[in-house]
């Protein structure tokens, strides 16, 4: 089966910076904001949100990553911000150079590093390397801290660690993602607007449509399918409740789900059920 990976950026999000006599470009990116959820170490789930920028200056290509409770003030706003810097490797693999608390601490030990740090590997498609411990006559370093956060992704399966190498790394890349006991890989990224949403439903509905799937069970079934393609756990009912704006995962992306179903095939929704709860009568 073929695997289909959403592009996180777009020819239009480039932004030329100017060229200086034979020196290559520098191009930036726009800055686009995704939905986090972040799980702290009492169990308390969070909402944030996150942002990328790539820069590309002579050749040389790095990330910059802010991380932001969405109750807070956004770092455009004023508000403090969790940093990563990436820099590029090679084709497939980024390393992390620099990772930064800057909020204050009632927002600390909410589970942003642990949340974030997968996301980034498959959303760029790439191997996400953690920092060494020291490198000589450079800059680069990872604290003990830095180190926990790693072997507990290890623990739960989302990173391994490179003993000889002196670092972990996460691979992103579309079709490595590390499946586990609890966490298959994804076949895909989380959406995270209304095109990545629909090209996800469009792709769900058409696999229900090649099994013959009824359209009476295309909700259920659907919801299922979604959670088999994400890799990822959702209730098989929707909540009676508006959608939060721009969220897309957990049961935000359950109600989503069942609307786009509900948009689709409206009354044929109720009259297959009606039909069969009918036929069924009858049988019996």
């Amino acid at each position: 089966m073929a695997r289909h990976v959403v592009a996180p950026y777009h020819a239009a999000d480039l932004l030329h910076t100017g060229t200086s006599g034979g020196v290559p470009p520098v191009f930036s990116m726009k800055r686009n904001e995704y939905p986090l959820r972040c799980v702290a170490r009492d169990g308390t789930v969070s909402a944030w949100l996150y942002d990328i920028q790539q820069e590309s200056d002579a050749g040389r290509v790095t990330w910059n990553i802010r991380a932001w409770p969405r109750d807070a003030a956004s770092p455009d706003g004023g508000g403090e911000w969790y940093d990563v810097g990436l820099q590029e490797i090679d084709r497939e693999s980024v390393r992390i150079i620099i990772a930064n608390n800057h909020l204050p601490a009632r927002y600390q030990g909410r589970g942003v590093a642990i949340a974030l740090y997968p996301v980034l590997a498959r959303r760029l498609g790439r191997r996400l390397v953690s920092s060494r411990t020291t490198v000589a006559n450079t800059n680069e370093w990872r604290t003990p801290r830095a180190t926990e956060i790693w072997h507990y992704l290890v623990s739960v399966g989302e990173a391994e660690e490179l003993g000889g190498a002196d670092c972990f790394v996460i691979d992103g890349r579309p079709g490595y993602a590390r499946p586990t006991a609890a966490r298959p890989a994804p076949e895909r990224p989380s959406p995270t607007n209304e095109l990545e949403f629909e090209s996800l439903m469009t792709e769900v509905d058409r696999r229900l449509r090649a099994a013959s799937v009824p359209i009476v069970g295309r909700v259920i079934t659907g919801i299922g399918e979604v959670s088999k393609i994400l890799a990822a756990e959702l209730e098989l009912t929707a909540s009676k409740r508006e959608p939060v704006p721009d969220t897309y995962e957990g049961d935000d992306l359950v109600i989503r789900i069942s609307r786009w179903f509900d948009a689709r095939y409206g009354e044929r929704l109720l009259m297959n059920l009606w039909c069969c709860t009918a036929l069924t009568r009858f049988v019996i």
